[in-house]
């Protein structure tokens, strides 16, 4: 009898250790403050049960994270599956993502890039690299394009999941003849078309393809070598785009993202995104004067300021922190890129799913990852 139970016993244990841990429950990712971690190494363990929690739910199938501290990896992972179907594992340096609007992100950095260079000019007006762009009762130039203050529309009806394989060019036709939503400079108004003139003015001046001076300027000096466009076609190792529904996951309908791929059209990893943040708070990429405006809040023509420099968010969080980055929300993708400049620290966060709506566990997950990060001991970092 003894022997039975033994053997039953293990035979449970082998079908705990196969089937993962015992099911968390919503209070269990709730119940301690990020303020009482006394260890990074506990941080992490609280943030990855928030994590679990979301993937065990169903909320997200996947996750790629990737935090740095003062240019040194301090957490890299994995956690979810790339595909659900074929129970896919995520690598954080070879899993590729939709990143969505973090591609402003990298349209800022480039067009820091090219202005440091002297070969383009984002004090410049539009028609000046785009002559035949209808006349609007305004002018505007290619910073208040960058800000959001240039007063360009966003999407409408079915433009955001557009399946066309359209040149960046034939994806201009979509609001070329549309009213301007504002007098340039007097509103902030979101809108993704207006990268969409930022990466045509930026062929248009360079004469080579936007993804070919992206890469040029900034992915292969950042050594951001799982950096692509999405040209609509799952590639290798690219996550499965999922979509919530009915309380469950399915393949994300199908989108041809390329002609707005400044705006919300790049695929990466969340090691080459942290690569870039990184070079911004380590501020060892641009020059400083450059990085500063690219960074600095835009104003209004009434001296009102925004929360948006060039291509790039600048905020405080939740908690009252700086911090600089952008988040992307598109089809069967979503992700967080976080820079905080006092903590000196690095946050990003990628999803193979369309807006999951879990911002409150990823701020609880922020939180714990900022307040381990202080208790690290740098010359324990994993510096890569």
């Amino acid at each position: 009898m003894k022997k039975q139970f033994i053997l039953l016993a293990a035979i449970l244990s082998f079908f705990n250790n196969l089937f993962g841990q015992k099911k968390l429950v919503d209070t269990e990712v709730f119940r301690k403050n990020p303020s009482e971690v006394t260890s990074f190494d506990e941080a992490k363990q609280e943030a990855e049960k928030i994590l679990y929690y979301l993937i065990q739910e169903e909320i997200i199938p996947g996750a790629s994270v990737t935090v740095t501290k003062r240019g040194n990896i301090i957490w890299q992972g994995g956690y979810g599956y790339a595909d659900l179907n074929k129970k896919t594992p995520i690598d954080a340096k070879t899993t590729i993502f939709r990143v969505a609007s973090i591609s402003k992100a990298i349209t800022g950095v480039l067009l820091a890039r090219l202005q440091e260079q002297k070969k383009f000019d984002w004090n410049t007006s539009l028609y000046e690299y785009v002559p035949n762009f209808p006349p609007k009762p305004f002018d505007f130039n290619i910073k208040q394009l960058a800000g959001h203050l240039a007063g360009i529309r966003t999407y409408k009806a079915n433009e955001y999941t557009l399946n066309k394989n359209y040149s960046i060019e034939e994806g201009i036709s979509l609001f070329k003849d549309d009213i301007l939503q504002a007098a340039p400079g007097t509103k902030f108004l979101y809108s993704s078309f207006g990268f969409n003139l930022i990466s045509l003015a930026i062929e248009k001046c360079l004469n080579q393809p936007f993804e070919v001076i992206a890469k040029e300027e900034v992915f292969k000096p950042l050594n951001m070598w799982r950096t692509f466009p999405d040209r609509g076609k799952i590639i290798t190792d690219e996550a499965t785009p999922y979509t919530r529904t009915k309380k469950k996951l399915d393949k994300a309908t199908n989108v041809n993202n390329y002609f707005k791929l400044a705006g919300g059209g790049f695929l990466s990893t969340s090691h080459d995104i942290a690569k870039m943040g990184t070079a911004i708070q380590q501020h060892n990429f641009l020059s400083q004067p450059i990085e500063n405006e690219m960074l600095k809040k835009q104003c209004t023509i009434d001296d009102e300021e925004i929360s948006y420099g060039i291509g790039w968010q600048n905020q405080r969080d939740w908690n009252g922190r700086d911090y600089y980055g952008h988040t992307g929300m598109g089809v069967g993708g979503y992700g967080w890129l976080s820079v905080y400049p006092r903590e000196e620290v690095v946050v990003v966060l990628l999803f193979n799913v369309t807006d999951p709506q879990i911002n409150i566990y990823l701020q609880r997950l922020v939180d714990f990852i900022l307040e381990g990060a202080e208790l690290i001991d740098d010359n324990k970092t994993d510096n890569k």
